[in-house]
């Protein structure tokens, strides 16, 4: 996308009617053809055993001209979700980031320290979420939240959509995508965040989470597009949260990874209370951070890994042509940008 958005700004000009031609038709007339809904898969490796499957991320390149119609879709979707999405949906929430989702995480370990009050954090893993979504439940929620305009264009681009596969320097034949939303999409994580809606207004009833702040609404979930850290008091609410998650299994087709999923108890939880056969932990891994059963031991841990990441880009930089100025400012502004964006001011209270 980036040298084809290079190539649109310079030839912008001469290509600008013919394009808008293109995306009036797909986007009006809903008239998407094969080639365009066409993507090639390839797989970006993660951590662990590279020889295995499940460490690996599919990724699909798709057409240009369809990421713009799906880009503008997104943009006219975007002013609504701050009234249809949970407050506990941290993803598409204007105003609200992924950073905003790991400071809520650390004032609940700040709330569990101060109060000794037993809290559980439940990180449920859903094994390949984006790929198992039911085109069926997708559809259904988008006329609920009567989206109905935008569903029936969704159903046209999404209408025998092939991708082939890239392995090895082989390509596979056409495979007709039957469910799930394709990473590398511009509607994926939107489209993600309002299937996975209705399990966190579920997952919200009949519980009574926490109140972190004076006047605050009641967390009982931190979510990020499909990673969801349920926040439990009690241990009866075990059974809720099972129900909760198998009527949505049942609905989606998604499938929860037990083994990948993570408990850790915080304030005075027993362990030794059962989390539907999900281990505890001493020290979990959230949103790409370091989470333990303490708030300076988690700041510890995530910094050790955020500061190594800014001394091996300081170490590319120190071989550029920088001049001693250069130099200092680009480590001031490195250390601001971490210190207020990932560790915001803690704002607790203990009085409920």
């Amino acid at each position: 996308m980036e040298y084809a958005t290079i190539f649109f700004k310079q030839m912008w000009d001469i290509v600008k009617n013919d394009m808008l031609d293109i995306i009036n038709n797909m986007h009006m007339e809903g008239s998407v053809s094969d080639v365009q809904k066409h993507g090639h898969i390839i797989c970006l490796p993660k951590t662990g055993d590279p020889a295995s499957p499940e460490n690996y991320r599919p990724l699909t390149i798709l057409n240009t001209d369809y990421k713009l119609l799906t880009r503008i879709i997104v943009n006219r979707l975007r002013p609504w979700m701050k009234d249809i999405l949970h407050h506990n949906q941290y993803c598409w929430r204007n105003g609200q980031t992924v950073f905003d989702a790991v400071a809520t995480v650390r004032d609940i370990i700040a709330y569990a320290e101060g109060t000794n009050k037993p809290i559980c954090l439940l990180s449920i893993d859903f094994k390949d979420a984006f790929d198992k979504m039911s085109y069926a439940f997708l559809f259904k929620i988008l006329r609920e939240y009567r989206i109905s305009e935008k569903c029936s264009r969704l159903q046209k681009i999404y209408a025998d959509a092939t991708s082939t596969l890239t392995l090895n320097g082989h390509k596979s034949t056409p495979i007709k995508i039957r469910s799930g939303v394709r990473r590398g999409c511009p509607l994926s994580m939107l489209l993600f965040a309002l299937c996975i809606n209705p399990l966190l207004i579920n997952l919200d009833k009949k519980r009574n989470g926490i109140y972190i702040r004076h006047n605050s609404t009641k967390t009982t979930a931190v979510a990020y597009a499909d990673d969801i850290t349920s926040i439990v008091t009690q241990p009866e609410e075990m059974d809720t949260i099972k129900e909760t998650l198998q009527d949505y299994m049942h609905a989606t087709g998604a499938c929860i990874s037990a083994n990948n999923s993570r408990a850790i108890a915080l304030g005075s939880w027993n362990k030794s209370t059962p989390v539907m056969d999900i281990k505890y932990h001493d020290d979990i891994k959230l949103l790409g951070f370091h989470v333990t059963t303490n708030v300076q031991e988690s700041a510890k841990n995530s910094w050790a890994m955020l500061t190594a990441k800014i001394r091996a880009q300081v170490q590319n930089a120190y071989h550029r042509a920088l001049n001693l100025e250069h130099r200092i400012s680009y480590v001031l502004l490195a250390r601001a940008w971490f210190t207020t964006q990932i560790f915001p001011p803690l704002q607790i209270t203990s009085d409920r």
